[in-house]
């Protein structure tokens, strides 16, 4: 029997994670949390505190295990840059019968940088809206880059495609997930 994915990221904020992410759903019909489009539906703009942040991420933690119990695939759209973040995750997976799907998106911090601060209006994959040089930083500096024994799947934010996102990681195009 297959085990559910759990897919996640480790990158910089505009690496190009929700790309990839929406390639991934689009592909295999994993459900997709989005966790910058969950922040604006719960607190609107960019006015969160660190103890909102805390609140959301278990409130997700308890939707990605519901959805693997169901055997489903979870796509988790969020940095996980931190090792002991990923690690938790991992365990999550590992008591609800999943793997783990680690997506390193080796993007340049400089590029990325200028993504982050760009805000493309309405048809923009940043929800919350182009981010301050602080923030960047902020996420940017607590980036621990992924070991060996975590299997990280490298992707260059910058010069992928859809269909060597689905070849790299050996994604089902038969829609897999509900």
């Amino acid at each position: 029997m297959r085990k559910p994915k759990l897919y996640i990221f480790v990158g910089y904020p505009g690496a190009g994670k929700t790309t990839t992410a929406l390639i991934i759903k689009e592909a295999t019909n994993a459900r997709h949390i989005w966790v910058d489009l969950e922040r604006k539906a719960r607190f609107g703009g960019q006015d969160f505190t660190p103890a909102d942040t805390k609140e959301l991420y278990r409130e997700l933690d308890v939707e990605i295990e519901t959805y693997l119990q169901r055997g489903e695939d979870v796509i988790f759209d969020t940095n996980i840059n931190m090792f002991k973040d990923r690690q938790f995750l991992k365990d999550l997976a590992i008591r609800n019968g999943a793997e783990v799907v680690l997506i390193w998106l080796t993007t340049d911090k400089e590029i990325a940088r200028k993504r982050a601060y760009m805000d493309f209006g309405e048809d923009n994959l940043r929800v919350l809206g182009a981010m301050d040089d602080s923030t960047f930083n902020k996420i940017a500096n607590r980036l621990e880059y992924p070991v060996a024994e975590e299997n990280p799947v490298k992707i260059d934010g910058t010069k992928f495609s859809k269909n060597e996102i689905i070849k790299l990681l050996d994604l089902n195009t038969s829609k897999s997930s509900l």
